[in-house]
C-alpha cells in the first residue's frame, strides 16, 4: 500500500515538474516572440522617423556591370520623393524600365568598392527631379547591398538655373549696350570732328576727341 503511496506522489511530481518545464519553455517563446515584435516596430517607427527619403538595394550585375537593383526596405519618405509605391521586393527596371544607367553605375561602384559616395543627378522618370544621395555600403555576406540616403533639391536647382539664366541675360544686355554705345559715341567723334575742323585752336578739339573715346 505504501509503495503504491509512494508511487502515485512521484508520478504526480514528476508531472508536475513535466509541466513547469512545458510551460517555462513557452514563456521564454513567447517572450523571445514578444521581443522580436517590439524590435521590429522599433525598427520600423526609426525606419520611418527618418525625414530624409531611405532605402536599402540589392544590386545586381552582369557581365561586371550593375544593370538593376531591389529594394529590400524603403521609408515613407521614400515614397513621397519618389513616387514608387509599394516598391519593396521589386526590381527597379520593373516598376521605371527608362531610369538613367547613371544610377545603376553609381550604386554598383558602391557594393564592388565598398566605399561611400556623395552626388547630385537628376531623375528624369521620378518626376523629372534632382536628388543630393549619399550611398555607402551595407555588409550582408555576399549580397551587394546597398544604403541610400537622400533629399530632393530641385527648388534649390531650379532657383539656381533660373539665377543662372538671369546672369547670362544680364551678360547679353550690357554685351549689347556696350556695343551701342561705343557706335553712339564713334557717330559723336565724327560728326565732332567735321564740326570742328576750321576751329584753329587744335589743341582745345584733340583734347574733345580724347574725352569722347575715353
Amino acid at each position: 500500500m505504501l509503495r503504491l503511496l509512494a508511487g502515485q506522489v512521484m508520478s504526480q511530481l514528476e508531472l508536475r515538474r513535466a509541466l513547469a518545464e512545458r510551460d517555462a519553455v513557452m514563456a521564454e517563446k513567447l517572450s523571445a516572440e514578444a521581443l522580436g515584435r517590439v524590435s521590429s516596430l522599433l525598427y520600423t517607427s526609426l525606419f520611418d522617423a527618418i525625414e530624409s527619403g531611405f532605402c536599402i538595394i540589392d544590386v545586381k550585375f552582369e557581365d561586371g556591370r550593375a544593370v538593376d537593383y531591389q529594394f529590400d526596405e524603403v521609408n515613407r519618405t521614400f515614397e513621397v520623393l519618389t513616387g514608387l509605391t509599394q516598391a519593396r521586393g521589386k526590381w527597379m527596371r520593373e516598376m521605371r524600365p527608362a531610369h538613367e544607367q547613371h544610377w545603376f553605375d553609381l550604386y554598383g561602384q558602391v557594393a564592388l568598392t565598398g566605399e561611400s559616395t556623395r552626388f547630385e543627378l537628376p531623375a528624369q522618370v521620378l518626376g523629372d527631379r534632382w536628388f543630393e544621395v549619399h550611398a555607402f555600403p551595407i555588409q550582408s555576406g555576399d549580397h551587394r547591398i546597398v544604403g541610400v540616403l537622400y533629399n530632393d533639391i530641385s527648388d534649390r536647382k531650379d532657383a539656381e538655373m533660373a539665377r543662372r539664366e538671369a546672369e547670362a541675360v544680364q551678360t547679353l544686355v550690357n554685351e549689347e549696350l556696350s556695343h551701342r554705345m561705343k557706335n553712339m559715341f564713334a557717330m559723336v567723334q565724327a560728326v565732332a570732328g567735321q564740326t570742328l575742323r576750321s576751329v584753329p585752336d587744335r589743341e582745345a578739339v584733340e583734347a574733345f576727341t580724347s574725352r569722347i573715346q575715353a
